[in-house]
């Protein structure tokens, strides 16, 4: 299935399958191998997700897709979307961003920001595939979090062939639960056993309950939180990112310490982290706090205008990066 789909609001499909939010969009072949972040030869990003396979590309004010279906199921709803309804949920298409603006007013820099990266959308993803791939996102590099869940998904799902290209769907959390701690340990590209451990073990929890009992409107930020940090290996960061990125809770903000820097920078004297040089749980605290009060449901959005602020040589400089 193709078509066109005319975008009414900010919308940049490139920076945000790229933003720290999902790791399978990219380029496949017919043997299943994967490149990530990349167009192929007819400018079309692809991805697994929700069941189906989607080609991407923008053009102007256009998405023009691919689809191997033209309804998917959409736990978050209980109901099936077409495909153009489903892609409109998928990248947020209809939250109304300039209702950001007035609120960074008092914030130059960050206005500027939000300005030019307003085309960012917070993505509704699938929750168990959420929580996995950021279990595993701990300490490690976009590019290997991209390989992990592509060859766990390789282990451990049945290809799809669609477009002349293979696919591999994101395991079902029964899958990985019952998965072999040695076989994974063996083929993924993970740093730390433990990383693996709590991956099993939370897909063994959710694979016994509702993941979708934490999505916004069904339990409260601050308790869907707390449900995720029971989890092991899950820390404020991760339980965050779970929430923002694919339940709905617009108000969590994750930081990592490249994010903590730009709110050093542009909000640190009002929070008073002009004299912290680390990000403890304290610290984790004192921002979210700060943020969900100052910005309420769109914290987790200028969250990600400040990630997208921190990969400009200005933010790798705040990071590091550059000299």
């Amino acid at each position: 299935m193709e078509g066109k789909i005319r975008i009414d609001l900010p919308f940049d499909f490139y920076l945000t399958v790229t933003s720290g939010q999902s790791f399978r969009w990219g380029v496949y072949d017919d043997s299943g191998n994967f490149v990530y972040g990349t167009a192929d030869d007819d400018g079309f990003m692809y991805a697994p997700v929700f069941g189906i396979v989607l080609g991407i590309k923008q053009e102007g004010s256009y998405i023009i897709y691919k689809a191997s279906g033209s309804q998917v199921w959409v736990p978050h709803r209980r109901h099936y979307m077409d495909i153009e309804e489903f892609i409109r949920f998928y990248f947020s298409l209809d939250a109304p961003v300039d209702e950001i603006e007035p609120l960074l007013r008092d914030k130059l820099e960050v206005l500027e920001a939000y300005r030019r990266y307003k085309g960012v959308r917070i993505m509704r993803q699938e929750a168990g595939e959420t929580l996995i791939t950021f279990i595993f996102s701990a300490q490690n590099t976009v590019k290997n979090i991209a390989r992990t869940v592509h060859k766990l998904s390789s282990l451990l799902s049945s290809p799809v062939v669609f477009d002349g290209k293979t696919f591999h769907p994101f395991p079902a959390l029964e899958k990985i639960a019952s998965s072999s701690f040695d076989l994974l340990r063996k083929e993924l590209p993970v740093r730390f056993d433990s990383r693996i451990e709590s991956a099993i073990t939370a897909a063994r929890v959710f694979s016994e309950r509702d993941i979708y009992q934490l999505l916004h409107g069904s339990m409260k930020y601050e308790e869907a939180h707390s449900e995720l940090l029971r989890l092991k290996g899950v820390g404020r960061k991760i339980a965050d990112c779970v929430l923002l990125f694919s339940l709905e809770h617009w108000e969590a903000f994750p930081i990592d310490v490249h994010i903590r820097r730009m709110v050093e920078k542009y909000y640190g004297e009002e929070i008073g982290l002009s004299s912290v040089r680390s990000l403890t749980d304290r610290v984790y605290r004192t921002i979210s706090a700060y943020f969900r009060k100052k910005y309420g449901r769109w914290a987790g959005w200028i969250q990600q205008y400040l990630y997208s602020l921190s990969r400009t040589p200005e933010g790798e400089r705040l990071r590091g990066g550059v000299s």
